[in-house]
């Protein structure tokens, strides 16, 4: 790579401030158009591609599938535009405002909200029957306003076949959801604009996942009509590997004898059978491009931690079963090692706590800030999405009407406050993650339903209380669709382009607007065209699974575990310890995110990605140190545009448009 082509990775800062300096200051209204214009397609598409066709997870991971594809499109003309001057072309502040716009909202199409909420709203009317008794058990404690209830409309929503969606019927309980789900969006957005300075500006948060975006932005270089990213040679090799990867699949699904080259879930565990390595769990192999990308963009000691801890906690199942740890005869505590899960909810919460500790003197600022009369410039001095008075205000009234609406829907103000507070502490620490890591995915250990349940036991919750918890999980069915990282993702590209607050927040707002109501009239519209019992079933399951607990729970009341509460509290004092090991001596190798992370099912699939994506960056670093290192970013950012680009074009264009599938390779 040339002098010119090495400049952009030098110090992002500069660039950064490169770009803010160019453009207008003001909203521009042909970015809202277009950022508009993609969300409407994305949101109309994505109940298509992932609850009927089932080929791809459209609107994930990060970053997603569907707005890269459409974001790269647009970038692409908009450098046509701009070699020949025209004055149509977007400056650098336009393109991002758009990726913005189009990126923050997108997981509410998807697993966020949507594709659970829709089948969650006739789910537990549709499942009843005589056998499981939960008409008699728990359908009164569910409020009529929670869907439709005529079961004519239900058995059409599981059949299909019908020429429209019955309107009338899903219209008002739509709507209650729809005001419900914008206030949770505000609440989470509110505490973004509180805590950015801190995460971006103090600790400076690394947000690798950004890098791609960011480089695809930048303003080409007098005399030149691309930017040094696309210049770069290794960046369309970086490009063109997992593309070509995708086209072997694709004819491999329409010309079996044409070798695919796909590597995803290689079980590596059919070939520990033996005693005590079978007892090693579900391991498998996957190579995810993107994912290897950003491990290679992420600090070191960060990816390491991912893939270390992970194979450490493999090794601690062999470990128990060769000990005898694990079985009847085991104590309740050793019966239960390693126990990862509850050693993870112990470290999110240490995670939490500590996150809250550092930024203490931060957030007595912004309380000061919003309170006093004479307000300090604290607000005023960076880029904030909303003024801090309106950030704390907004968050309180938030959270007062979301506990509103749980007691009008028969959930207690106490136990609302647990659930929405447990909710509000993994949506921060899967944000503080996904800042730190990069990681696309992110899984939590338990839903805040199982950890009440662990402290408090079902029968001191009560069956009115864990019948609304019950209508509420799909909040936690999966968490790769939590729309804080995407929020806070979306504020720190505010440092790149110049757009007052306010527009900022309007803009973001509006688009979290268009996903829920577009998305859910998708949704609809495919459930009762194609029938959910020919949809894809994980998704519609989240009608029905969350209501089988529930009828576990009623019948089986499950106490507090002592010995899940003591893994708990020892993964969080692990947690504290990495932490504090770290802060004090700077040769530890072992970052403390990697244990958080490792605990979970996330690893699962991205211990592999990290691994190589680690061993190539301490290779470059080795070898050739920093400039090696360098010279190679723009292979690893093309790596993560390729995958998800790819993806998008043989998805959208071919999929959708002429009607081919089989070449997508993103799925689990």
């Amino acid at each position: 790579m040339g002098k010119r082509g090495e400049e952009i990775y030098k110090n992002r800062k500069i660039n950064c401030a490169v770009t803010r300096n160019s453009g207008s200051t003001v909203l521009s209204w042909r970015a809202i158009l277009i950022g508009t214009a993609i969300i409407s397609l994305i949101s109309y598409l994505c109940p298509i591609v992932e609850q009927y066709e089932w080929e791809i997870d459209y609107a994930l991971p990060a970053p997603p599938v569907s707005v890269m594809f459409f974001f790269f499109l647009v970038v692409t003309l908009n450098t046509l535009l701009f070699k020949f001057s025209h004055p149509l072309a977007l400056n650098p502040n336009e393109l991002l405002l758009i990726y913005a716009m189009t990126m923050v909202g997108v997981p509410l199409s998807s697993f966020g909200l949507v594709q659970f909420l829709i089948p969650n709203m006739v789910g537990p009317i549709h499942f009843a029957t005589n056998e499981n008794m939960w008409r008699e058990d728990f359908w009164h404690y569910i409020p009529n306003w929670f869907g439709p209830r005529n079961l004519r409309i239900i058995n059409g929503f599981y059949t299909g076949g019908w020429d429209g969606v019955p309107w009338h019927a899903w219209i008002k309980p739509l709507m209650i959801w729809w005001i419900f789900a914008f206030v949770l969006c505000f609440v989470l957005f509110c505490f973004c604009a509180i805590i950015r300075k801190q995460w971006v500006e103090r600790e400076r948060l690394t947000f690798r996942i950004l890098e791609t975006p960011l480089a695809m932005v930048e303003t080409p270089q007098t005399g030149f009509g691309l930017n040094a990213f696309f210049r770069n040679k290794m960046t369309w090799i970086g490009f063109a590997l997992p593309i070509l990867i995708q086209l072997s699949v694709g004819l491999h699904h329409f010309f079996p004898s044409f070798p695919s080259f796909k590597i995803m879930h290689i079980r590596l565990d059919t070939y520990l059978t033996e005693k005590p390595w079978n007892a090693i769990g579900y391991f498998h192999l996957n190579v995810m491009y993107s994912i290897i990308g950003v491990a290679y963009m992420v600090p070191a000691d960060v990816s390491f931690g991912l893939w270390f801890f992970y194979l450490f906690r493999k090794a601690l199942n062999i470990l128990g079963a060769t000990m005898g740890w694990r079985g009847s005869q085991a104590g309740s505590i050793l019966a239960r090692f390693p126990d990862v899960n509850d050693q993870a909810v112990g470290a999110f919460f240490a995670l939490f706590l500590l996150s809250l500790w550092m930024m203490r003197r931060h957030l007595w600022e912004v309380i000061n800030d919003a309170i006093s009369q004479n307000r300090t410039p604290v607000s005023k001095s960076t880029p904030e999405a909303m003024s801090y008075s309106t950030a704390v205000f907004g968050f309180l009234l938030g959270t007062f009407f979301l506990l509103l609406w749980g007691y009008l829907a028969g959930l207690s103000l106490v136990w609302g406050l647990v659930f929405f507070g447990i909710f509000f502490v993994f949506q921060t620490v899967l944000s503080r993650i996904r800042a730190e890591s990069g990681i696309a995915w992110l899984f939590l250990p338990k839903t805040p339903n199982n950890v009440m349940a662990l402290f408090t036991g079902t029968a001191k919750l009560g069956t009115q209380n864990l019948a609304i918890l019950s209508s509420l999980k799909f909040l936690t069915f999966n968490q790769n669709g939590y729309i804080m990282p995407f929020q806070l993702e979306a504020l720190k590209t505010s440092d790149s382009y110049r757009v007052k607050g306010r527009h900022l927040s309007v803009a973001i707002l509006a688009g979290i607007i268009l996903y829920i109501v577009i998305s859910s009239c998708s949704s609809l519209s495919v459930y009762y065209k194609y029938g959910a019992n020919s949809c894809e079933q994980w998704r519609v399951s989240s009608g029905r699974s969350p209501y089988e607990e529930l009828s576990r729970w009623l019948n089986t009341s499950q106490p507090s575990s002592p010995a899940a509460l003591f893994y708990i509290g020892f993964g969080a004092l692990f947690y504290a310890f990495l932490a504090f090991m770290r802060l004090q001596f700077l040769w530890w190798p072992f970052h403390p995110v990697g244990y958080v992370v490792a605990n979970t099912f996330t690893m699962q699939y991205l211990w592999a990605p990290f691994l190589f994506g680690w061993f190539a960056k301490v290779i470059a670093l080795k070898s050739g140190g920093i400039k090696s290192y360098r010279n190679l970013v723009p292979f690893f950012l093309g790596l993560i545009m390729g995958e998800t680009v790819g993806n998008g074009f043989w998805v959208t264009v071919l999929g959708e448009i002429f009607g081919i599938h089989g070449f997508a390779y993103f799925e689990f």
